[in-house]
């Protein structure tokens, strides 16, 4: 079986482009590269600013920021990293355990790796969100419970404006 991505490239890049090639390089209108490899598991995406990781046993990069919080125990399913314009990192994690268990978590570990609390959102029994900021970073967490049981985690940085 072979993954089928679609793919969109920056705003300047624009478009979608479909790939179904197991490894290849797409150049985008703007002229850039997006080098892309994948196998049944796992598609990887890495355009000399950043790389993006899905599917698969996802770990996380050597420079990924050491100050995001990683949820002991969870399964990372996705891991993006940019280094150029805007600067921004993030994951999503799977987990069995309860919504109130990983918030309070995250309240508590954001909290010792220098983040501020900006702000907090309960908007059900099945889904949470928190807004940090470190220095110029503003950090967001998701947290949502599926049908299925499993807990979506999602913490996200980027550069305040």
């Amino acid at each position: 079986m072979v993954i089928v991505v679609a793919l969109v490239v920056g705003v300047a890049g624009g478009g979608y482009y479909f790939l179904t090639h197991k490894n290849g390089v797409v150049r985008t209108e703007d002229g850039r590269v997006v080098n892309y490899k994948q196998d049944n598991k796992q598609v990887e995406i890495l355009d000399g600013s950043g790389k993006l990781v899905i599917g698969g046993e996802v770990k996380l990069t050597e420079d990924f920021p050491k100050d995001i919080p990683v949820y002991p125990k969870a399964k990372i399913t996705s891991v993006f990293d940019s280094k150029e314009g805007q600067i921004a990192s993030g994951l999503t994690q799977e987990s069995m355990d309860g919504v109130d268990k990983i918030v309070n978590w995250y309240r508590e570990e954001g909290k010792k790796q220098g983040w501020t609390l900006l702000g907090e959102d309960r908007l059900s029994e099945t889904m949470a969100s928190i807004t940090f900021k470190k220095g110029t970073r503003i950090g967001g967490l998701s947290v949502i419970k599926g049908e299925d049981g499993k807990v979506l985690i999602s913490f996200s940085t980027g550069e305040s404006p």
